[in-house]
């Protein structure tokens, strides 16, 4: 729907109601941008563009604007932005019966659903275009990295998917503003490697928590330690709590892995929460560098680093210095 959404904004030919709810803000905020952009001419929008929010506008006040019609006879553009914070919903109950043709009301009601029970909610379902905005679920964010990156004409390899998923998340505006700062200064030419996207997003690949639990599994000492250095060196003052925690995950994902041994690499995949597959060779490797009893260790090892890290039993240890005993108590 959200695709449908954004043709008929684009199109200059919209329906008469928008609702626009649901727990991922990008989605909805992306429409909104595509409301403003195309639905009034750019010479009209001063004139036939209202922008409206719920914290300072009523649901009545905004039944008044849209019944109000547009300068030259042309359509009209109402946004209502933070709709969660308006009360009394149930005075848009006549106007959804009996909409103006000529005015587009586009309803921004975010972070949250409005209670479906409500006799306003049921007839903006049966009126308007009601979208819900999900979030993605992990086996769902490579696809629309993929497909966001194509929109920015730019062609992201495998490894770096992984990359942004694993130091940004699910945070779609935030992937979003990654890819369009490589946009911007790549100027378009084609494939965008891990090493270009780790250069925009802050992350040394050579010297990563990721790089470092894989060389930890391999049982390179010495690369341990100059990786170990190098994110000391640059460490601030809470930083090693995310190190942990990040460390953390990544052992759980080979003692999953040595657990689950049998399972497909696809199953394990799907398990582990990874983008793809081909990543559970390297996961089955570092499973076999561990003991089950290794494993108990350094999971209680990493239970005591994190309390530590966040003041317990007391904080005179410097970030840093706490990383460096970390590493070398698991190797």
């Amino acid at each position: 729907m959200f695709e449908d959404i954004l043709s008929e904004f684009r199109s200059g030919n919209p329906r008469t109601i928008y609702f626009l709810t649901g727990a991922e803000n990008w989605f909805i905020d992306e429409l909104i941008l595509a409301a403003e952009s195309y639905v009034i001419p750019e010479d009209l929008r001063d004139f036939n563009l209202q922008v409206y929010f719920g914290r300072d506008a009523d649901v009545k006040s905004i039944v008044e604007a849209c019944r109000q019609s547009a300068f030259g006879g042309g359509r009209k553009l109402v946004l209502y932005r933070e709709a969660q914070e308006a009360r009394n919903w149930d005075e848009i109950i006549p106007y959804l019966k009996a909409p103006a043709q000529n005015t587009t009301l586009v309803i921004s009601f975010k972070n949250k659903k409005p209670d479906g029970r409500s006799s306003w909610v049921k007839l903006m379902k049966e009126r308007a275009v009601f979208f819900e905005s999900k979030s993605l679920s992990d086996n769902q964010l490579p696809a629309f990295i993929k497909t966001l990156a194509q929109k920015k004409k730019l062609t992201v390899d495998n490894e770096g998917i992984k990359l942004i998923i694993d130091f940004i998340g699910s945070n779609l505006g935030q992937i979003d503003n990654e890819l369009e700062k490589i946009r911007l200064v790549s100027g378009n030419k084609g494939i965008v490697v891990a090493d270009v996207i780790a250069e925009f997003i802050g992350v040394s690949r050579e010297f990563n928590v990721y790089e470092l639990c894989k060389v930890m599994s391999s049982r390179d000492r010495l690369k341990t330690l100059r990786i170990m250095e190098n994110m000391a060196s640059g460490m601030k003052a809470g930083e090693a709590i995310p190190a942990i925690s990040a460390i953390f995950n990544e052992f759980l994902r080979y003692w999953l892995c040595k657990c689950y041994a049998a399972k497909s690499d696809q199953e394990l995949a799907t398990m582990l929460k990874l983008s793809f597959a081909s990543y559970i060779r390297d996961y089955r490797q570092a499973a076999e560098k561990y003991t089950g009893s290794e494993f108990i260790k350094i999971f209680s090892t990493l239970r005591e680093f994190d309390l530590r890290s966040k003041g317990y039993p007391s904080g005179n240890t410097s970030h840093p210095e706490l990383f460096r005993e970390l590493v070398l108590r698991i190797i």
